[in-house]
């Protein structure tokens, strides 16, 4: 026996629930990249507040930890913070 052929509403449905699908891929696609996007960005500014001959002018002592540490906890909640919004 073979199921009645679906509806218009149904089939309606069904279309945009297979769009929605495909979006929800794509906004995870998007959140990985921006992930990405943090981490090379912590990377390449640890990496230059590190280097001592890049900040030759400016003490390199306790300063240059706590605005590392700093960098770090901006990072971390602005990665949080876009990351609750695209739950919402």
């Amino acid at each position: 026996m073979t199921p009645p052929p679906p509806t218009p509403v149904q089939k309606n449905d069904n279309d945009q629930l297979k769009l929605l699908v495909i979006f929800h891929y794509i906004l995870g696609g998007f959140s990985a990249l921006g992930i990405l996007f943090l981490g090379l960005h912590y990377f390449i500014m640890s990496s230059v507040f590190r280097n001592p001959h890049f900040l030759s002018e400016i003490e390199k002592t306790q300063n240059l930890r706590s605005l590392s540490h700093q960098l770090c906890f901006l990072i971390i909640s602005s990665g949080c913070m876009f990351s609750w919004d695209s739950l919402r």
